[in-house]
């Protein structure tokens, strides 16, 4: 029934995507698998383990993320996340898309996301590794946060405002209640404004007032864009 599938997308919560449904995937449909996409781990995954042998190995896009807005990893079992990073490694040679909650990418090798053309990060608090992308994701064009602690991830983008200069696409949703205060949205803008290449910007953000003014200053520094969306909410 799984037999040659190229790619394979497990939504919802319940069920959870299974271990035995893994291995049936892996087994029949392992060598030939480009893409895989799931919103669920199950705890089932992390006790019975995915054997290494029937792991995918030519993965070029993988999506790992959390149903719920809000979901974080204390409600992942944390050997299921294990198994996942671990298929991560296994596809490092050809993967180019992930979307994965940070703290399975950081289990990972630094060689195993290099290669990565696109990058998004769902549900994310943890940001403590991300120079490690700056460093050394050299052909990465895309990257996208959807963050429920902007506070986390801020004060790494201000120590590295040169950080990606080949970025067409940038995307910031905070999924937070936190609102950003003037100071904070500049430090966004200033990691924005020296994107040369940046076609595409997506801000979704909850700011004191003036963030407007402050978008406004920062789009005529961005000569290649031709795509924004933008939603601000202001306060007082």
């Amino acid at each position: 029934m799984l037999i040659n599938l190229r790619s394979f997308s497990w939504d919802g919560e319940r069920p959870a995507l299974s271990c035995s449904i893994l291995q049936a995937l892996f087994s029949a449909s392992g060598k030939t698998l480009k893409e895989i996409s799931t919103t669920t781990l199950s705890a089932q995954i992390g006790r019975e383990g995915i054997p290494l042998t029937s792991t995918p190995t030519r993965l070029h896009t993988l999506f790992i993320s959390h149903a719920g807005i809000g979901a974080d990893m204390l409600s992942i079992d944390a050997q299921a996340v294990n198994s996942m990073a671990r298929i991560l490694e296994a596809n490092a040679h050809t993967l180019v898309r992930l979307t994965i909650l940070s703290d399975i990418l950081w289990l990972c090798s630094v060689p195993s996301f290099v290669g990565l053309q696109e990058l998004a990060f769902v549900f994310t608090g943890n940001f403590d590794d991300l120079p490690l992308i700056f460093r050394h994701c050299a052909v990465l064009t895309s990257l996208t946060i959807l963050s429920i602690h902007p506070d986390e991830l801020l004060p790494v983008l201000e120590a590295h405002p040169d950080a990606l200069p080949t970025l067409t696409s940038f995307k910031f949703l905070n999924m937070g209640p936190d609102t950003l205060s003037e100071e904070e949205v500049d430090i966004l803008f200033r990691f924005l404004q020296n994107k040369q290449r940046l076609r595409r910007l997506d801000l979704s953000v909850s700011a004191q007032s003036g963030a407007d003014q402050a978008l406004l200053r920062l789009l005529p520094k961005l000569p290649a864009l031709d795509a924004l969306g933008y939603e601000l909410t202001l306060f007082d």
